[in-house]
């Protein structure tokens, strides 16, 4: 009895849910069994703010088009050092604004953090716009310290056990 033959068996005897059940479990192990996936996963990872009680953010994942645009810019810096710019403290300090730019405004995908927009006036609270250089600029010191450190934990790949290097023996 060939495969279709199989089918129509099962189709006929036990009806359609059956035949869909057994398709469904047979393609999740084919594809466990033939090619992993390896995209970055939409899940953020949710951290509550040891500085600032009650606050939180979510922070995705760059995929590898970001993690190439982010060190392009980084590599502006060392092209400046190479040629032996008077400027470089001035050019590391306004690439590095611009990746913390680029870091807040794509990675943090959630959050409870509010400013006023009157001070002392709790009633004109709003919701800081981590795409608005300015925003990101009235963050606490240390919140924002404690935030991109969240950042690099989240996007920097370390190995869980020092003896697995992905060799496989």
């Amino acid at each position: 009895m060939n495969w279709i033959a199989f089918v129509l068996y099962l189709l006929l005897v036990h009806g359609e849910a059956i035949v869909v059940a057994i398709f469904n479990v047979w393609l999740m192990t084919w594809r466990e069994s033939e090619m992993p996936i390896a995209t970055v996963s939409d899940e953020p990872e949710h951290y509550d703010l040891k500085t600032l009680p009650g606050a939180f953010v979510k922070i995705r994942r760059m995929d590898h088009g970001e993690r190439m645009q982010r060190q392009q810019l980084l590599n502006k810096t060392r092209m400046n050092l190479r040629r032996g710019s008077k400027d470089v403290s001035v050019d590391m300090d306004l690439v590095n604004a611009a990746v913390t730019m680029y870091e807040w405004a794509n990675l943090i995908v959630a959050h409870n953090l509010e400013y006023l927009t009157q001070p002392g006036n709790p009633d004109t609270a709003t919701k800081l716009d981590f795409t608005n250089p300015e925003h990101v600029r009235m963050v606490n010191g240390r919140t924002s310290e404690e935030i991109d450190t969240y950042i690099g934990e989240v996007n920097n790949f370390e190995m869980e056990e020092s003896d697995d290097r992905g060799v496989n023996s």
